[in-house]
């Protein structure tokens, strides 16, 4: 199992939730479908959109909901204001 929390040098950091999480709010500067959360984060950063992925960012989305700066409606994920 990883620890997507601890940074060491054997781990890559695009598997690190904190990266991943910094990232998605940075996509989410305007409302997108989670789809395109994935799709987006997917291409910027040039890596294959898989199962563990896709693992990932919801674990990175988890995480930014909880710290309650992100939220949804009508289908869409955005920013807190």
């Amino acid at each position: 199992m990883i620890d997507c929390f601890k940074v060491n040098k054997y781990q890559s950091i695009d598997e690190h939730i904190l990266y991943i999480s910094m990232n998605i709010y940075r996509i989410l500067e305007k409302p997108h479908h989670i789809d395109e959360v994935f799709e987006k984060y997917s291409k910027e950063n040039k890596i294959e959109l898989s199962i563990n992925l896709e693992r990932l960012l919801y674990l990175a989305l988890t995480f930014l909901f909880s710290l309650d700066i992100i939220d949804t409606s009508e289908n869409m994920i955005r920013r807190k204001k």
